[in-house]
């Protein structure tokens, strides 16, 4: 796989792996992946960990029983040269508007200073969920360089306040050369 990525495949009949339609385009040399965004926006008791184990695939409306909301955007043939913040605005412009949705009407305006681009570790116990921060102005390849996906890369879009509802490996390992996406946690 290009840059190292791991890419783990789900059962035939899962969720994920049906509604993956990432396919490398030979002509062209490059990748075009499903990407999902999810945005979220937190409310001063959310946790974070309860959240997330509710977040079911194509579920638009948020958490019944959760103090945060997201919003999860599925965008098709992303090519692995485009800039994430790119991808982001993009969805921003388009679905922050009008009658659109509320939650991505908090990001319309944000400067990209204020986003906050996570991936979820993996693997990861779901009872002790970590996250790698990204940096939303590199290219895609370079965001999942030498990291595990499965099936498709999920991104986490969180303003700049609730930075800390997303806990790193970091925060918990402080003495380990490097976290599971090959990086370096110093830098």
């Amino acid at each position: 796989m290009r840059s190292n990525v791991k890419l783990v495949f789900m059962s035939r009949g899962m969720d994920r792996r049906r509604l993956n339609t990432s396919y490398y385009n030979i002509k062209k040399n490059l990748l075009y992946w499903r990407v999902e965004f999810v945005f979220h926006m937190f409310d001063s008791l959310c946790d974070l960990d309860n959240c997330l184990s509710k977040i079911n695939l194509g579920n638009n409306n948020g958490h019944s029983k959760c103090s945060c909301n997201t919003e999860s955007v599925v965008i098709e043939r992303v090519d692995d040269a485009t800039a994430l913040f790119d991808e982001i605005d993009k969805v921003v412009k388009e679905r922050g508007k009008g009658n659109a949705s509320p939650l991505l009407k908090q990001y319309v305006g944000v400067e990209r200073k204020d986003l906050n681009l996570f991936m979820k570790i993996e693997p990861c116990s779901s009872s002790r969920v970590r996250f790698h921060r990204i940096d939303g102005s590199v290219a895609l390849q370079s965001a999942i360089s030498n990291c595990n996906l499965i099936e498709f890369p999920t991104f986490e879009v969180a303003l700049k306040a609730a930075v800390k509802r997303f806990p790193t490996l970091i925060q918990d390992v402080p003495n380990v050369e490097g976290d599971s996406c090959g990086r370096d946690v110093d830098g």
